[in-house]
């Protein structure tokens, strides 16, 4: 009898533990689950701008010795654009002719952003475009079906992307307030100044989040991009991404995530 009720304790234990190996291999954390994206850091609030509220609230010095710096963001006083690609800045300013400059390296990490987005990414995962993108519409939907095939949850995440290739369009503005009439929307409108570009290679380089409308991206759009592209001078410039069509074979590019 002994023998037959330690078979018992045997079987039902048996049972339990392969009903607990059933129930994990069904629900439980499947591979990646886990793995955590950079954290992207931001100051300060895009919908200060529309306040009117346009004093720097970084200090371009203090994230500048961070390691593979990515980072996108007004210039204080709206007085340009804030990109930076992998610790390089390529700030930019338009001049009293109506140009778009670059500012000089040495000059750049001087200054300061009414407000700032950032994350520090050393690897990231390679997701190719095959068809050509025609608008920022397409541009988007690309970059969430790559995130999603990275396994990112993209209503409860934020990340940095970027995308590499050749635009056959690129519409941006670069930022330049030239009155100090009081602020609002008609001002900051004016303080827009646009340009358009045809058939160049550009870099991409912005932030994905679909909870932080109003804070770095406008509200109802998830997506803040800035391109870097050669200038006529042959310096680097940049701009706030307004419109985009690229060629087939773009590349988008997500953050490893960390196991």
């Amino acid at each position: 009898m002994r023998a037959m009720s330690n078979f018992r304790k045997m079987t039902i234990g048996f049972v339990a533990f392969a009903l607990a190996f059933a129930l994990i291999g069904a629900d439980g954390p499947k591979s990646g689950e886990s793995r955590e994206l950079p954290v992207v850091h931001h100051k300060g609030r895009m919908h200060q701008v529309m306040m009117g509220e346009l004093a720097g609230q970084v200090d371009l010095a203090t994230p500048a010795d961070l390691p593979h710096l990515y980072a996108v963001g007004p210039l204080e006083n709206l007085n340009g654009e804030v990109t930076i690609w992998d610790g390089h800045p390529h700030l930019t300013q338009v001049n009293d002719a109506g140009v778009p400059v670059a500012v000089p390296d040495d000059e750049a990490w001087k200054k300061s952003a009414i407000f700032l987005v950032w994350a520090q990414v050393e690897l990231w995962s390679e997701h190719p475009v095959p068809a050509p993108i025609g608008d920022m519409g397409g541009l988007r939907t690309q970059i969430e079906r790559a995130a999603k095939e990275a396994g990112i949850d993209l209503e409860k995440s934020a990340f940095p992307v970027l995308v590499e290739g050749d635009a056959e369009a690129l519409g941006f503005h670069v930022v330049r307030k030239e009155s100090d009439e009081d602020f609002g929307p008609e001002q900051h409108r004016r303080a827009m100044k646009k340009f358009d570009r045809h058939d160049l290679p550009v870099r991409l380089v912005g932030f994905y989040s679909r909870m932080h409308g109003g804070v770095f991206t406008h509200r109802g759009e998830p997506l803040h991009l800035h391109a870097v592209m050669p200038s006529d001078d042959g310096s680097t410039i940049s701009g706030h991404v307004e419109s985009v069509s690229l060629q087939a074979g773009a590349t988008i590019k997500l953050p490893k995530m960390s196991p």
